[in-house]
C-alpha cells in the first residue's frame, strides 16, 4: 500500500537502568587493529565511535548491538585482548578496572572448540569467578566456543563439571543477520553465538528471574536492515534459533534437543502455539542437586552478599559492647548489626528477589578474646516454575 510508514527509533535519550545489576562484561578473545583493553559502552553508537562498526569488527559488533537490543539502557565494558592467559587472570584486571561493578561476563572464543574450552580452560575461569568473589567482587561468567555438526552428540555433560559460577552458550541465530555473518568466508568466522543477546537477557531481569520465563524473556523483537545483509531482508533476529554450529533448533529431533538441554547448555527454541524464541534455562556446569545449579541462584547470592558487605563495612574496627552482668554481646549492639545487615535484604525481599530471610548473631560469642563476630544469614529464594504437571481427562460429573 501507498503511504507513510514510521519507524520509531529507541536508546536515543540514553537514559540509563536504575541500579547495578545490569553491568555486564565481554571478553573478546580475538586481536582488533588499534584497539586494546578496556572500554565502557552504553549505547551501540558509543562502540561504533570507539572503530567497532559492522565492517571493520562484524562479529563484535553483532554482539554490543544484540546486547543493547535486549537490553537499552544497560552498561557493557568490552575488554579486547591481543593475547589472553590461559588462566584467565585478564578477567580480575577487567573486574579491577570497573570497581568490581561486573555482575557476569561473556568470553568469545573464536578459535577454541566447545568441548575444549569446557575441559580446559573453564574451570579456571570458574576459579577466577571464585577468587573474586572472595574478594567481595563477585561475578559468573558464559562461555562460547566452535561447535561442528559432527561432535553435537560428543559434547560433554556440563553438569558433571565443577564450575558453579560459569555457563556454556550454543545459542545461536539460524536465519537473521547472525546467520549471514556466519556464511561471509571473508570474514573467517567460525561461529557466531547468541552470547550478546544472553548478555542482555541476563542484565535486564531480576536476578531472581529464570531467563526461560515466557512471558517476560522472549528475545524477537526486530529484523536488521537488509543493507547489512547484500540486499536480502534476513528474518526478525533469533527467530530461528540454531546451534552456534548453524543446525536449526527445528532440524533436530525431540530426543536430540532433549539430550543437548539435559547436558546442560543454554539453548534457544520455541514453544509449540506461542511466538517468539525463549532460552532453555540458565544452566551453570555444576550438579543439579546444587544450590548453585542455576545462574539466577549464584546472581541472587551475589547481590545478597554485596548489599551485606556494603552494610555492614562502615562497623569494622568499630566497637563491640558487652552486657557486663553477663558477659555476653549488649543486646542493642546484636539488634543494631542485625538491623543493618536486613536492609540491604529487605529491599530485594520488596524487589521480589527473595521470598524470605532472617538475620541473627549470637551473644555468647567470645569477642573480647577473638575480635571477630559470626552473623548468620538465612535467605529463603525465589522458586521457579520449569513444569508444570497438568492432570485432564472426561468426567461423569465435577465432584467424581
Amino acid at each position: 500500500m501507498n503511504g507513510i510508514t514510521f519507524k520509531r527509533g529507541n536508546g536515543g535519550l540514553a537514559r540509563q537502568i536504575a541500579g547495578e545489576d545490569h553491568i555486564s562484561g565481554l571478553f573478546y578473545l580475538t586481536a582488533i587493529s588499534g584497539m586494546v583493553g578496556n572500554y565502557e559502552f552504553h549505547t551501540i553508537e558509543e562502540a561504533e565511535a570507539a572503530g567497532i562498526t559492522t565492517v571493520t569488527e562484524p562479529l563484535l559488533h553483532y554482539q554490543i548491538s544484540e546486547f543493547f537490543r535486549l537490553a537499552p539502557g544497560a552498561t557493557l565494558f568490552v575488554f579486547v585482548a591481543t593475547s589472553y592467559a590461559s588462566d584467565y587472570s585478564n578477567v580480575k584486571q577487567l573486574q579491577q578496572y570497573t570497581g568490581g561493578k561486573l555482575r557476569r561476563l561473556g568470553v568469545l572464543h573464536n578459535t577454541l572448540n566447545v568441548a575444549t574450552m569446557i575441559t580446559t580452560e573453564a574451570g579456571a575461569l570458574n576459579t577466577v569467578c571464585e577468587q573474586l568473589a572472595d574478594q567481595n567482587m563477585p561475578l559468573t561468567a558464559i562461555i562460547t566456543g566452535i561447535l561442528s555438526s559432527a561432535n553435537i552428540a560428543s559434547l560433554p555433560n556440563v553438569h558433571t563439571q565443577n564450575m558453579s559460577r560459569v555457563g556454556v552458550c550454543l545459542a545461536q541465530d539460524g536465519k537473521g543477520y547472525g546467520a549471514y555473518l556466519q556464511a561471509q568466508s571473508a570474514y573467517t568466522i567460525k561461529t557466531i553465538t547468541a552470547l550478546g543477546a544472553l548478555l542482555g537477557t541476563l542484565a535486564k531481569r531480576r536476578v531472581s528471574d529464570s531467563i526461560g520465563w515466557v512471558e517476560k524473556y522472549n528475545v524477537v523483537t526486530t529484523a536488521y536492515p537488509k543493507t547489512l545483509t547484500g540486499g536480502v531482508q534476513p528474518s526478525a533476529e533469533l527467530d530461528a534459533p540454531a546451534l552456534c554450529d548453524g543446525t536449526l533448533i527445528s532440524a533436530l529431533t525431540p530426543a536430540q534437543l532433549q539430550t543437548i538441554h539435559d547436558k546442560g547448555y543454554i539453548l534457544l527454541l520455541k514453544h509449540v502455539g506461542y511466538g517468539g524464541t525463549y532460552w532453555n534455562d540458565a544452566f551453570a556446569g555444576t550438579a543439579l542437586t546444587s544450590d548453585y545449579a542455576y545462574l539466577e541462584n549464584t546472581e541472587t547470592m551475589d547481590k545478597a552478599c554485596r548489599g551485606v558487605y556494603q552494610a555492614l563495612l562502615p562497623q569494622v574496627s568499630g566497637p563491640v559492647y558487652m552486657d557486663a552482668q553477663t558477659g555476653k554481646i549488649a543486646e542493642s549492639t546484636c539488634k543494631s548489626l542485625e538491623a543493618l545487615a536486613e536492609v540491604p535484604l529487605a529491599q530485594m525481599e520488596r524487589d521480589g528477589e527473595l521470598s524470605g530471610y532472617a538475620v541473627s548473631i549470637d551473644p555468647a560469642q567470645e569477642v573480647l578474646q577473638t575480635s571477630k563476630l559470626q552473623v548468620v544469614i538465612r535467605l529463603v529464594p525465589v522458586g521457579v516454575l520449569r513444569e508444570l504437571v497438568v492432570t485432564i481427562g472426561f468426567t461423569l460429573n465435577t465432584q467424581a
